[in-house]
């Protein structure tokens, strides 16, 4: 059984997408801390002036260690989603399948979610349900399988021995992170196969041009359509990288 464990960002990218079609258990990593002006709380739209942040503005808390997405209140005295809908409908509403995912959508950011965690993870579910990767998955949520044990690495092996993995599929940005200490972290040495997601973003046509790339998944959907827009998240994914791959460094 192929696991995921991703945190529930607002809005994600398609690339979001595309591990959660690889993953026969997918598992919102919700109990963890949440990073302000982060994707935890914004993701991005493709406007005719290039793009805009649409962030979701939280109820202060006086501790920082209450800052998880389990107990994070959306503050609602802003009427962000409102705005965050009117500016969905103006950036999105003559693209020709807006239709295709104006109302779950809406639901979801109209409504009042009692927390962070509750508000990104019915968005996800509701675009994932749109693209037709819904059904058939395993979904979990941290916070339901404590006690877990460890942070970063560890805490994913411990995730993993949970749902009974039989292999990890991680994001290549938690590469640097999982090897820290050793090739291949604690998945090595509990010998849980590892591998990386390699996804290439998609160009497609946009409303607006030249293409902006890493918008909301919305983008995508909008201007494809569902089924297009799933062939097109397919159609960029490779195979993953194996577990002692070596990214190329930057000069």
């Amino acid at each position: 059984m192929q696991v995921v464990v991703m945190q529930p960002t607002y809005l994600p990218w398609c690339g979001y997408f595309d591990l959660w079609d690889q993953a026969d258990a997918f598992v919102f990593l919700d109990h963890v801390q949440l990073v302000k002006r982060s994707w935890d709380v914004r993701n991005k739209v493709r406007t005719a002036e290039g793009f805009c942040f649409l962030t979701v503005p939280l109820v202060r808390s006086t501790h920082r260690s209450d800052l998880t997405f389990i107990n994070s209140v959306p503050d609602y005295s802003q009427e962000w989603n409102a705005k965050h809908w009117k500016t969905i409908e103006m950036a999105y509403g003559k693209c020709p399948y807006f239709d295709e995912i104006a109302q779950s959508l809406f639901e979801v950011i109209g409504g009042q979610a009692s927390t962070l965690a509750e508000l990104n993870i019915e968005i996800i579910k509701a675009l994932a349900s749109t693209l037709g990767i819904f059904s058939g998955k395993k979904i979990y949520r941290s916070s339901e399988l404590l006690p877990l044990h460890g942070g970063k690495d560890v805490l994913l092996c411990s995730i993993c021995e949970k749902v009974g993995a039989t292999r990890y599929l991680s994001p290549l940005g938690s590469m640097d992170y999982i090897n820290l200490n050793s090739v291949g972290g604690e998945f090595q040495k509990k010998g849980l196969p590892l591998l990386y997601q390699n996804f290439s973003h998609p160009e497609y046509t946009q409303r607006y041009s030249p293409f902006v790339s890493h918008m909301s998944v919305i983008d995508i959907i909008a201007n494809l359509g569902r089924e297009e827009a799933l062939t097109q998240i397919r159609f960029s994914r490779e195979k993953p990288f194996p577990f002692d791959f070596v990214r190329p460094q930057l000069s």
